[in-house]
């Protein structure tokens, strides 16, 4: 990458105001405490901080050009051969530039969002699209108005495709990552309760997904989720080719015959244009075969070979914190924290349900946020799911863990002081024991487990329910050591 602070002030309506517009970038920051050199700063403001306030240490580490919304650019600290450029917003700036720089080249672009499996259908789909093309795709869950642009910005010349997951915690915010994308390929992997507490209905929450069209090329083609009811409610409605994919007859691709390939992969076949072809998923959980099939749809509509499908999806691997399944010792931990609304909850309970062995299926949850007014009914739900699906022991974290506790007893089952008391027996009653908050829970597990129990941990990210899992893995390893 090299630009120009010419080239900065036209893509973002901005005013060179000190330094010339030959300066040139070869990358962009938006945090001092990263690389500099020969960057672009970009401040950027949160509740609790300014990235004005950096824009000095910027230039002190190397930088060449730095963006202010301020009026004063503090000339007398700006160095010899460096630029500011005024902007009325640096985020919007930001967003702007991005895009101009993704305009500079022409890859293949995918876009992929929905409530659940966004992260993994956009590794799943970079995988399939790696059998063919060079791709570059956001690493992590850099999906919102900051992590979007850092990604456009790896962009060269070499790369044939770009996979980019699009995020949101406010209407608007699609509709702008994808005008600032312009995706060739649309992706929305369903429609879930996450983020209800802002957008107030499910059909609200479909509304600001298809904001994803916005900026969908004009030949774009759209992938939705056929199973999914809200989804399957738009045939005949998009202006734009459809490929719907699902486990339901009638659709364009179709998965069947999943089954179990022992405790850590899924067999499945897909079907496209009266065709099957066989897929061994090295991940757990019937609901990865959706995140699949999303891929598989992508990959056939992009001239990837059913062969070189399946051998992507055999390749993937899950990462630490997503359904990452681990034998230590005489005990199984399922690592899923990363995140957690009520449509994932329930996908995790089942792979705890569907483990085979011969001890208790202990489920470690914390709260599911922003669900808002529906806080107390969602969980009350998952503690009834639970309940129906055998989860012995339920070891409850944070401010709705006596709704889930309650949801176990909706299920006729009830809730006891001491979890460890728990005598194994498939018709006895959820064993529950609540936090409020994270202190002691993970010596309480610990204390609690016996030989042969699988435990579940899984949390909202605001839970932080990680700390648990790695504490139970840390101190379970010393003591099989």
């Amino acid at each position: 990458m090299r630009i120009t602070a010419k080239e900065i002030a036209i893509a973002t309506g901005g005013q060179i105001v000190c330094g010339s517009g030959a300066t040139a970038a070869t990358g962009v920051s938006t945090d001092t405490r990263g690389d500099c050199e020969d960057k672009l700063f970009v401040p950027l403001s949160g509740a609790n901080f300014d990235g004005h306030d950096y824009i000095d240490v910027a230039f002190t580490k190397g930088a060449k050009i730095a963006l202010t919304s301020r009026d004063d650019p503090q000339a007398d600290s700006v160095p010899m051969h460096a630029a500011v450029i005024k902007v009325d917003d640096t985020l919007r700036a930001l967003g702007l530039l991005a895009a101009w720089y993704r305009m500079q080249f022409n890859p293949l672009v995918i876009g992929v969002t929905g409530s659940v499996g966004k992260t993994t259908t956009k590794e799943m789909i970079a995988l399939v699209l790696a059998k063919k093309y060079n791709v570059l795709k956001t690493e992590g869950n850099k999906n919102n108005l900051i992590g979007l642009p850092l990604t456009i910005f790896q962009l060269t010349e070499a790369h044939e495709a770009l996979v980019l997951e699009m995020g949101m915690s406010q209407p608007g915010e699609i509709a702008r990552l994808s005008k600032i994308a312009r995706p060739d390929i649309a992706v929305i992997t369903n429609i879930g309760d996450a983020h209800i507490r802002q957008f107030g209905t499910k059909q609200n929450i479909l509304k600001a997904k298809l904001e994803i069209l916005e900026g969908l090329s004009k030949n774009g083609t759209v992938f939705l989720n056929g199973d999914d009811m809200l989804l399957n409610g738009l045939m005949g409605l998009i202006d734009r080719p459809v490929v719907y994919y699902g486990i339901d007859e009638g659709l364009d691709v179709t998965g069947t015959d999943a089954r179990a390939r022992g405790e850590r992969a899924i067999e499945f076949a897909f079907t496209w244009h009266g065709r099957g072809n066989s897929v061994v998923l090295n991940a757990a959980g019937t609901h990865n075969i959706h995140n699949a099939l999303a891929a598989v749809a992508v990959g056939l509509h992009n001239g990837v070979s059913p062969k070189f499908i399946s051998e992507a999806l055999y390749e993937f691997q899950p990462d630490k914190l997503r359904m990452n399944i681990m034998e230590i010792g005489q005990i199984r931990l399922i690592n899923d924290a990363y995140n957690a609304n009520p449509q994932s909850m329930r996908a995790a309970i089942d792979v705890l349900t569907d483990l085979t062995g011969g001890g208790r299926r202990i489920a470690v949850l914390g709260d599911m946020l922003e669900l808002g007014d529906y806080a107390p009914e969602r969980h009350r739900e998952i503690g009834e799911y639970l309940a129906d699906r055998g989860v012995d022991v339920l070891v409850a974290v944070g401010a709705s863990a006596q709704d889930l506790a309650n949801g176990t007893n909706a299920s006729l089952r009830t809730c006891v002081a001491n979890a460890s008391l728990r005598t194994n027996d498939a018709n006895a009653p959820v064993e529950c024991c609540v936090f409020s908050e994270q202190k002691d829970v993970a010596d309480f597990v610990i204390h609690m487990l016996r030989p042969g129990d699988t435990v579940l941990v899984k949390g909202s990210r605001g839970m932080y329910m990680e700390q648990i899992a790695d504490a139970i893995e840390t101190a379970i390893s010393v003591i099989h050591k």
